[in-house]
């Protein structure tokens, strides 16, 4: 004799103590928050702060069409 179901599924108990996926309790802290929003100043001004370097003679002429169009 077979002793399966057919159409029942099986839930397992949550057992890890965190609240399920999309429950909605979990949330960035404001640390979190400030951490991020500071390393991406920091690295937005390290890459502004820095020139760029040119390798050819005529990358002065490419500089100078790219800043006439904007």
């Amino acid at each position: 004799m077979d002793d399966r179901q057919t159409g029942i599924m099986t839930t397992l108990p949550v057992t890890s103590g965190h609240p399920p996926a999309g429950a909605g309790d979990a949330r960035l802290g404001r640390g979190e928050v400030l951490v991020a929003a500071a390393a991406f100043a920091a690295l937005c001004v390290a890459v502004l702060t820095r020139s760029a370097q040119l390798l050819e003679p005529d990358d002065y002429a490419y500089r100078a069409s790219i800043i006439a169009l904007t």
